[in-house]
């Protein structure tokens, strides 16, 4: 099934493909819902989502997997230790992390805006510097782009996007 729907957003993304560096809005939002389904297993955008998947950096949330461990989910809160923020020990709180992130997430126009900023600061935007930097002009490579830069990160390390573009490109 998610094969199915990714040959489905592929071609579509393929058929808004344009000789224009920068994405439209269309295929901006087409590249995102393809990321959704191998992050969420389908298209809707998870605002409220907020879950410690046990992979060593405390609780993963929002849009683009937002992680406490590196700040991520926005920022850690003025006046928790960082350490906790990090570790997701502001669930154990009244009013934690997961109840909050997923009443807001459900609710506030403000937090989602807020989540589109910083994935867009975070993912979107490096991945479509990287793209013009490569001279990709189509947008079904400038959305795998923005994948892998979500899957694999924009740092330094030997699994980054960087990393692998070097690796490929040797």
């Amino acid at each position: 099934m998610k094969f199915t729907a990714t040959l489905g957003f592929v071609a579509a993304v393929a058929a808004f493909g344009s000789a224009n560096a920068a994405m439209s809005a269309c295929s901006k939002k087409i590249a995102l819902q393809l990321t959704n389904i191998y992050e969420n297993g389908d298209t809707a955008f998870h605002y409220d989502y907020c879950e410690n998947i046990k992979d060593g950096r405390g609780y993963t949330a929002g849009i683009a997997g937002f992680c406490t461990w590196h700040f991520g989910c926005l920022g850690c809160p003025a006046g928790l230790p960082q350490d906790d923020w990090r570790q997701g020990r502001v669930q154990q709180r009244p009013g934690g992390l997961l109840l909050v992130w997923g009443k807001l997430g459900k609710s506030d126009a403000k937090f989602r805006k807020a989540q589109d900023n910083v994935r867009d600061s975070m993912y979107f935007n490096p991945s479509q510097k990287l793209a013009d930097k490569l001279g990709a002009t189509l947008d079904v490579t400038r959305a795998q782009l923005y994948d892998t830069t979500i899957q694999h990160g924009e740092g330094t390390d030997p699994d980054s996007v960087g990393a692998l573009i070097k690796k490929t490109s040797a």
